[in-house]
């Protein structure tokens, strides 16, 4: 989705950056899958059972990890959170698609398999 946007908007860098955070964050997981945070610090809301979240660059992402191979199931770019915006409804619309993602990205997608 990200990467469609940026191409769009002709914002090749940051297709880049996009690419480079996602996989330091898969390189960061896969050392240490336990070491990332319930929810994002601003939105304390997404918390899920057996999600985590680390911060990378200008993204907050998203994973899975029950003991075996960890799933980045989403990207959440931190500018989102626009001041005086209502994310209730949004936030709700984000979190019913990340974990269809996460579903989807479930049937054996490793995190480093991703990447390759």
């Amino acid at each position: 989705m990200f990467v469609e946007h940026f191409e769009r908007l002709d914002r090749p860098e940051a297709v880049r950056n996009l690419i480079v955070a996602i996989r330091r964050a898969s390189e960061r997981i896969d050392r240490a899958p336990e070491a990332g945070l319930p929810a994002p610090r601003p939105y304390p809301e997404l918390a899920r059972k057996g999600r985590h979240w680390i911060k990378e660059g200008a993204h907050w992402i998203a994973y899975t990890n029950d003991g075996g191979d960890s799933v980045i199931s989403g990207v959440f770019h931190e500018a989102a959170n626009i001041p005086g915006r209502d994310l209730a409804a949004p936030a709700r619309e984000w979190i019913a698609a990340l974990d269809q993602g996460a579903a989807e990205l479930a049937a054996g997608l490793t995190v480093s398999a991703a990447l390759r």
